[in-house]
């Protein structure tokens, strides 16, 4: 055991001594290779034996100079160099320092060194042309391979390259592609070596085939671009499928990109094929890119000055990639936002693209330095900051873009496909726009006429210029503004291509209907236009085209050749044209120009409802114009006279200049053209079949020609009637004299009412600067004439009149001018000189200047002028009086100042003294201002006195006068209300001021008026009144006026008559009425309702006088009698009967004169009648006067009538009738009276002749049973018998047209009745069985009416009896509507007819009257009576029975009052029937006829002048007898102008 015990111990003895030899052997071994490694020699031997073991089993030469190893944990490496296989050059170092723990530098698994510094040193990455790899990948195979070489047989893993911390200092670092191009400019990213490199790495690890580091910081300058490559912090991975940048922050010069970068692949050699075969994942958060950095890869980027920040999501192939949640921000405040699909690249124009922008935003600013055009850049500003989202799908020469922009001008949304083809030519485009409220005008800058847009649009076309465009367009816009007014529904379809246009344009605006086809094709200098238009009703003013109401419509056709004036030829027809201006209408059915052009000579036609004509000859229109216009320029320079002007215009003008010389020759025919005259100037009527014709004949001595014949031209008031013009004037252009000869006639003219003349003659030569003159004129109704001659001088900056022969024969004196008279004319001044005429002792003469110097004055110098001298010059009144005086007018500071001294003796107005007026002025230099003093006197009574000043300079009141009115007239104030009031008589007392100024006076003061009356023109009504008038400042008052009617009737009326300086006058006026006439008209007045009113209520007068409105409220009273015509009235040439007629309005009048009451204007005055009728008002609705087809009656119910200021008329309500009659009238021949039942009905609902119908008559007639009961019956007694028969009428519809049905009603007939045989007959079940016939057999009721109506009778049925009643009713309607259709063929022709019984006589009953008048009516032949003179065999006897009753009848006096009358009448003997006997009697007789009231106004002497005055009113009128309204309506008190016994 203890041997054993030694024995180990000495074992483990023996291997310690073993172990411990081996460590020191290895510890000097080491020590020794170490203390030799400090050997220059052994490093150097060992880097050559490293060197080439190397470059042995790397395949790269290697070269090291030296190798130093200190101690065990650094080796530092000297000039170690790698050629490539070609010998060039590839990693040169001028030291390489490795740190490493000698603990853990080798490991199984890993290779771990802690520092690694290389320094100075050069990187060539090279990649040989043709070859798939760079040399670094060789380098990096080889190692793997020498690393991982096995030492036995067992596989193992390669072992991992960790190194914690890497600096690179001062390299060069390289890569050359030689199988790439070179970029000549930006960054050579092919071909580029990075001097100055600097970096920082740790934790870097190569793992198998992955390279992994963390990179602090890396510097580097591109050698050839400049790009300065400031930083570089990321993650950095790289394997054989993946390379990855993560943490990233790349400082590029100025730009900083961030965040992380990771390319996947298959394998190293895919990332030669990078475009299609590398995987790109990167995020940017918050990069920030410069333009001048990205101009190193997109040079063309060099002339934008931007910064660029993105964000964003980037996955895919260069070629197929997806960009989302993509952020980019550029400039001030643009930015855009979305995500970006591409599959393609690199090749862009086959890269699909789909760009969906979600949010964009583009300002104005930032787009500047991009769009170089300035007008763009304007248009960019005035659109502003711009919103925008939308899609971009397709390839860059084939897409759909779509996207909605909203600017502050609006929005915009467009939809288009564009496909892009290399000649811009051939690039097609097709899709829609649309804007929303978008403010088109402000783009346009022209917002006054253009503003917003709301359109949506359809574009097919291709071309991208002007000059290969060619489109069609398809839009509709729902709304544009136009000069303020926005049109709406707009829509066009059209072709458009360079010069050419082909398609629609269609407006369906609510105001504007517009519907246009057409093309215009200026191709190839074709200038063909063809279009069609069809302008519906517009009016220009609600479409804000004009200031005024302006309505048109037409349309038309053009159809021709050229643009410019002077190539057109073709034709342009309007029809249908209608236009209205200024409340005057237009129509024009059709208007034709057509012109056409040959070897230079041009003709023009025209021909039109307006006119027609042609203007031929060889001229240019250009031309034409020019050559007339310089022309016109040179007479009126000629007219002015001004030295300078002409002496500076003829001065220029070059005495060889050349004129175009041609002839133009015109000939017009006017036809209708006053529809278009009166549109402008309605005042104006040319009559038609004018001819216009004359010539025009240019070169250096134009001539212009002017020759014409009117038949009639009305101006306002003023008539001209067979006129004559013929005009010639010739003009040499380089001569300021001018040749001129002018002839003018005219037949017959009439200036006014009372001023007519005749044989207006005038005629002027014109040479020079000097017109001789001469003119004649007639006024035959008062012999008087004018003959005068004289000289127009034009001179020196002034134009001279003088007359020197003259003979004015007026009034039976014979006036002349004065000699040596004179009058010029020069700027704006007048100059008289001895001006005047004078007869006998009356004169008038002008002497002195009126012009702006205040210290020259005019005087007018009047002796014993005779005021009737001017009555054959004014209408409607006639004055007297004789006029002395003077009056001097001067001007001062602008206004004209009069001194005067005025005196007007016995002055008359329509034969009304208005007294002496005398007056006088003196203007008080001192005081600036102007006394006067003017006193009306009347039979040596002041009655108007006004006395005061006038002071021009004051700001406020320069009128300050005193006025007094003593029993004046309130004649005077007619004129200034004759459109409202006429025959206004009374007294008026009271005192006035006088204040204001001459513009705006102002008048206070009261009046008190006695004894007045006037006469309301549209109403004709008479009244009577008193009481006090006021005036204030802008109002005259009537305070508490009581009216009186022409009945008595009591009234009362009170408010103001409001003006504005007496002028805009309005009335305020409102009364009350107690059984008053408030209506006294017949239909000569007003042809839409007329009568005689009488009512209780309340009236007012209010408005201007040009739009006043007259309304009533109020209940009709007894003697209301109203008609209502329907259908227009005729008028009646003879009236056969005396209407009895109240005459107190005229015979209380003082005056004893009676105004026509003329057909009353109602336009410019609204009428609001709310009438509430009785039965005591008698109203009637004719239809036809003629034939007496009237409803008339009496009833209850309430209406409105209404007429507006341009005079429609209108009626609302119901009126239901309590009794009534209503004549119907079958083809204007039949005539029978229905009586109306009560509770019959009118209604209207506006139209007055739309009324409608609810009526039911009744025509009563009593009848046999006979013709309709078997005839065994006939000798029945009961059947004998007369039964009361009804025809019931009803009327039910339109007033107009109403539907007219009928029915019969017979009752009174016994049930049952007996034959004289015995047999029984039930006529109540007979009739029955009648009355169910004519309810099923219209037919047989029809043919029962007409026998009733017609014939009085029944009739058998579906037969008419002809004997016995025939007659009868022959005679009934022959004798009603004969003798009308013989007045229709002579109105002098009357005859009536009167058929007895055609039983047994026959025509020895028949009755004949004619009648037929000679000498306009005032001799009349009449014949009457039958054919047969009794039983006689004499020959004369039968002569005088054919001859019949005659007469012949002359009116003495004209008004028919004073007759003689020779007649010849038989006599029948009544007595002695059997032999039928017959005188004659011969005679003559002297008859006066008289119109009264009473029997006792015929006995009442006094009356009997105002009677015979009152005549010819009562033959216009026919009021009728209030106090006999109580007859039956059916009927009208009447007597016979004509007494049958004399």
């Amino acid at each position: 055991m203890k041997k054993e015990k030694n024995l180990t111990q000495g074992i483990k003895k023996g291997v310690a001594k073993v172990i411990l030899w081996l460590f020191l052997i290895l510890f000097f071994t080491l020590s020794f290779i170490v203390l030799a490694m400090q050997s220059s020699y052994v490093q150097t031997r060992v880097a050559q034996m490293g060197s080439d073991y190397l470059s042995d089993k790397l395949g790269f030469e290697v070269t090291i100079s030296k190798i130093n190893v200190d101690w065990f944990d650094q080796i530092t490496i000297s000039d170690l160099g790698i050629k490539n296989t070609d010998q060039s050059p590839f990693i040169n170092t001028k030291e390489l320092v490795v740190n490493y723990d000698i603990k853990e530098l080798l490991t199984a698994q890993n290779i771990l060194l802690n520092d690694v510094t290389l320094s100075n040193g050069n990187v060539m990455m090279i990649r040989k042309k043709g070859d798939d790899y760079f040399n670094i990948d060789y380098l990096i195979e080889a190692i793997r391979n020498l690393t991982d070489m096995p030492t036995d047989s067992v596989a193992r893993a390669p072992k991992n390259l960790l190194i914690n911390h890497i600096i690179l200092e001062d390299l060069v670092f390289g890569i050359i592609n030689y199988d790439r191009d070179s970029i000549q400019e930006g960054f050579n990213y092919n071909q580029f070596i990075l001097t100055d490199l600097n970096a920082e790495v740790h934790d870097f690890s190569s793992r198998r085939d992955t390279i992994q580091m963390q990179i602090e910081r890396l510097t580097a300058i591109d050698s050839a671009s400049g790009l300065l490559l400031k930083n570089i912090q990321s993650d950095f991975e790289i394997s054989q499928s993946k390379l990855a940048l993560t943490n990233l922050k790349l400082e590029i010069n100025e730009s900083i990109i961030q965040d992380s970068l990771i390319l996947t692949y298959n394998g190293m050699p895919n990332l030669s094929y990078f475009v299609d075969s590398v995987n790109i994942a990167a995020d940017f958060k918050n990069t920030e890119i410069h333009a001048a950095d990205l101009a190193y890869f997109a040079p063309y980027l060099k002339r934008y000055d931007e910064k660029i920040t993105l964000s964003g999501n980037f996955k895919g192939k260069v070629k197929n990639f997806v960009a989302r949640n993509l952020n980019l921000s550029f400039g001030q405040s643009s930015s855009i936002a979305g995500r970006l699909e591409m599959d393609g690249l690199p090749e862009i124009s086959e890269s699909f693209i789909n760009f969906n922008l979600s949010n964009a935003t583009l300002s104005p600013q930032d787009l500047k330095q991009y769009v170089r055009d300035s007008l763009t850049n304007k248009k960019l500003d005035i659109l502003g900051t711009t919103s925008f989202s939308g899609k971009f799908i397709g390839f860059t020469n084939d897409f759909v873009a779509n996207g909605v922009f909203n600017t502050k001008l609006g929005r915009i949304e467009s939809d288009i496909n564009l496909k892009v083809a290399e000649k811009t030519g051939n690039t097609e485009y097709k899709g829609s726009i649309s804007t929303y409220n978008f403010d088109l005008g402000t783009l346009m800058e022209n917002d006054s006429l253009v503003q917003k847009l709301q359109m949506t649009g359809n574009i097919n076309g291709k071309g991208l210029t002007l000059a290969t465009a060619n489109l069609k367009l398809n839009a509709n816009i729902s709304l544009i503004g136009i000069n303020g007014y926005e049109y709406q529904n707009i829509t066009t379809n059209a072709q458009l291509a360079k010069e050419f246009f082909n398609g629609k344009l269609t407006v369906n605006d609510p105001l504007l209907k517009l519907a246009m086809e057409g093309s215009i094709d200026l191709r190839n200098n074709k200038n063909i236009i063809n279009i069609m238009a069809d302008l519906d009703t517009i009016n220009l003013k609600s479409l804000n085209i004009t200031k005024q109401d302006v309505v048109i419509k037409a349309s038309g056709t053009l159809d021709g050749r050229g643009i410019q004036l002077d190539s057109i030829v073709g034709n342009a027809f309007l029809q249908n044209v209608y236009a209205e201006y200024r409340g005057n209408t237009f129509t024009l059915d059709t208007l034709n120009v057509n012109t056409e052009k040959k070897d230079g000579h041009r003709q023009l036609f025209i021909d039109s409802d307006l006119l027609t004509g042609s203007i031929n000859g060889r001229y240019l229109f250009s031309q034409l114009s020019k050559d007339i216009n310089t022309l016109v320029k040179e007479f009126q320079m000629n007219i002015k006279n001004d030295a300078a002007v002409l002496e500076e215009y003829y001065g220029n003008i070059d005495p060889y200049k050349e004129y175009d010389k041609y002839q133009v020759l015109y000939d017009l025919k006017i036809k209708k053209i006053n529809p278009l005259i009166q549109l402008f100037l309605p005042e104006l009527y040319i009559s038609p079949g004018t001819n216009i014709a004359g010539s025009f004949i240019n070169g250096q001595n134009s001539i212009f020609n002017f020759a014409a014949k009117i038949d009639s031209i009305n101006f306002n008031q003023t008539a001209f009637k067979n006129n004559e013009i013929d005009l010639t004037f010739s003009k040499d252009h380089a001569d300021k004299n001018v040749l001129g000869m002018g002839y003018v006639y005219s037949r017959s003219q009439q200036f006014s009412k009372n001023l007519n003349t005749e044989n207006i003659e005038a005629e002027l030569i014109w040479t020079g600067n000097t017109i001789n003159f001469n003119g004649f004129v007639q006024q035959p109704q008062y012999n008087n004439d004018l003959d005068l001659a004289g000289i127009i001088t034009f001179l020196d900056d002034s134009t001279s009149i003088e007359i020197t022969q003259s003979r004015i024969n007026a009034l039976e004196n014979i006036w002349r001018f004065e000699d040596n008279n004179l009058a010029i004319l020069s700027n704006g001044n007048y100059m008289f000189e001895n001006f005047g005429i004078s007869t006998g002792k009356e004169k008038i003469v002008l002497n002195g200047e009126l012009s702006s110097d205040s210290t020259k004055a005019l005087n007018i110098r009047v002796d014993s002028f005779n005021v009737e001298n001017v009555n054959s010059l004014l209408a409607d009144r006639d004055y007297k009086g004789a006029i002395n005086g003077f009056v001097t007018i001067q001007n001062y500071r602008g206004e004209y100042l009069i001194d005067s001294d005025i005196d007007i003796s016995n002055f008359y107005i329509d034969e009304f003294l208005i007294g002496n007026i005398s007056g006088d002025t003196e203007w008080r230099a001192q005081d600036e201002k102007m006394v006067m003093n003017f006193i009306v006197n009347r039979n040596n009574k002041d009655i108007v006195s006004i006395n005061g000043s006038y002071e021009p300079g004051a700001k406020d009141n320069s009128l300050d006068l005193d006025a007094k009115l003593t029993e004046a007239n309130l004649i005077i104030a007619e004129p200034f209300i004759s459109s409202i009031f006429s025959d206004i008589r009374g007294k008026v007392n009271g005192e006035f001021k006088i204040t204001g100024n001459l513009k705006y006076p102002v008048i206070k003061g009261i009046g008190k008026v006695n004894d007045g009356t006037l006469r309301v023109n549209y109403l004709n009504t008479y009244y009577s009144f008193s009481g006090n008038v006021g005036f204030d400042q802008d109002k005259v008052s009537l305070l508490n006026i009581q009216l009186i009617d022409n009945q008595g009737n009591l009234g009362g009326i009170s408010g103001d008559l409001l003006h504005d300086g007496f002028t805009d006058l309005r009335l305020d006026l409102s009364g009350r009425m107690y059984a008053f006439n408030v209506l006294n008209t017949t239909a000569a007045d007003n042809e839409l309702y007329y009568g005689n009113a009488n009512v209780s209520g309340d009236v007012s007068f209010k408005g201007p006088v040009n739009n006043l409105t007259i309304e009533a409220n109020a209940k009709s009273e007894k003697g209301t009698r109203l008609f209502i015509p329907v259908e227009s009235t005729s008028s009646v040439a003879k009236e056969d009967f005396i209407h009895f007629i109240n005459v107190k309005d005229t015979a209380n009048r003082k005056d004893g004169t009676i105004n026509e009451v003329g057909e009353v204007d109602v336009t410019g005055v609204n009428l609001n009648f709310d009438l509430e009728i009785t039965p005591d008002a008698y109203a009637e609705i004719i239809f036809d006067i003629k034939s007496g087809d009237i409803i008339r009656g009496r009833g209850n119910g309430k209406i409105s009538l209404n007429i507006d200021s341009n005079g429609s008329f209108s009626m609302l309500g119901d009126y239901t009738l309590t009794e009534g009659g209503y004549n119907f009238t079958l083809y204007n021949i039949i005539n029978k009276e229905f009586k109306i039942q009560p509770g019959s009905r009118i209604s209207w609902e506006g139209d007055p002749y739309g009324g409608i119908l609810d009526i039911k008559a009744i025509y009563e007639q009593n009848v046999s049973l006979l013709p309709i009961i078997d005839t065994v019956y006939s000798s029945s007694p009961e059947l004998k018998r007369r039964y009361p028969a009804k025809v019931i009428l009803d009327l039910q519809g339109d007033l107009l047209k109403p539907r007219v049905d009928f029915d019969i009603d017979i009752t009174g007939y016994p049930d049952n009745i007996t034959s004289e045989q015995g047999q029984p007959l039930a006529l109540g079940t007979e009739m029955a069985a009648f009355k169910t016939e004519l309810a099923s057999d219209e037919q047989e009721l029809k043919r029962q009416v007409f026998s009733l109506i017609i014939l009085r009778r029944l009739s058998p049925r579906a037969s008419f009896a002809v004997s016995g009643s025939v007659g009868n009713s022959v005679s009934e309607f022959l004798s009603n509507q004969l003798s009308y259709w013989v007045t229709q063929i002579d109105e002098n022709l009357e005859i009536d007819v009167d058929f007895g019984s055609f039983d047994q006589e026959q025509f020895n009953t028949f009755q004949l009257r004619l009648s037929y008048s000679f000498l306009d009516g005032r001799l009349r032949v009449t014949r009457d009576g039958g054919f047969t003179q009794g039983v006689t065999d004499d020959v004369n006897q039968e002569i005088l029975g054919i001859l019949g009753d005659w007469s012949v009848e002359y009116l003495l006096s004209k008004d028919g009052k004073l007759r003689v009358k020779i007649y010849n009448r038989t006599n029948f003997n009544t007595l002695d029937r059997i032999n039928n006997t017959a005188s004659t009697s011969t005679g003559v007789s002297l008859l006066h006829v008289s119109s009264f009231n009473q029997i006792r106004d015929i006995f009442n002497k006094n009356k009997q002048k105002e009677e015979q005055e009152e005549e010819e009113v009562q033959e216009k009128e026919s009021p009728q007898n209030e106090e006999n309204e109580e007859i039956d309506i059916r009927s009208e008190a009447i007597m016979r102008e004509e007494e049958e016994n004399p």
